[in-house]
């Protein structure tokens, strides 16, 4: 519930261009490794992670990085129906710290990958009344804001990968709707 409602909060104070970026050196490996733990609790969906390797160090709001990577794991979670397995997978790759979420469940529709990313949006039938339709546009938005990119690959029926690429560099950017609004960087593979 508390997450929800910062994730309300959070979408609040972009639109009203009140929030900005708290930097300091966040060690991602950690900070995920957190992120998937604190998931595991609320879920009966097995979460897998591999998460070994060097430490990954960038400059970002650790509260709301957080607050994204939970909101990308938990959209797994929610949305991969039963049976599913979610795998999260840490690396680096030219200078980007990649974060892959990656399920085996239903996948997305055309008209559900269209939506992904609009407020309030959930797939039709799916509104279980434990989210708000805003963590998916709230993710995007805190991880543009650090420089990053969210991409997606999806096939109706055999599941979803969202990759968060987030640059090691300093790169700074403002939250407020303007600079993050348009159509979400979305690349199949």
């Amino acid at each position: 519930m508390a997450q929800l409602s910062e994730t309300m909060l959070t979408e609040a104070r972009i639109e009203a261009q009140l929030l900005t970026l708290r930097r300091e050196r966040v060690e991602v490996r950690s900070l995920v490794r957190q992120t998937v733990s604190d998931l595991r609790h609320f879920t009966r969906i097995p979460i897998e992670l591999d998460n070994t390797g060097a430490r990954i160090v960038l400059d970002a709001d650790p509260a709301l990085l957080r607050q994204a990577l939970w909101n990308l794991i938990n959209n797994a979670v929610r949305h991969a129906g039963p049976g599913a397995t979610i795998w999260v997978q840490v690396s680096v790759a030219d200078e980007t710290a990649v974060v892959a979420v990656t399920d085996d469940g239903a996948g997305m529709t055309e008209t559900d990958r269209a939506r992904l990313f609009q407020p309030f949006s959930s797939p039709p039938g799916e509104n279980d009344g434990h989210g708000t339709g805003l963590g998916m546009l709230v993710a995007q938005r805190v991880v543009t804001a650090h420089g990053g990119r969210l991409l997606i690959d999806t096939i109706d029926g055999r599941g979803t990968s969202i990759l968060c690429a987030l640059p090691l560099g300093h790169a700074v950017e403002n939250l407020a709707p303007s600079a993050v609004d348009g159509a979400p960087d979305e690349e199949a593979s």
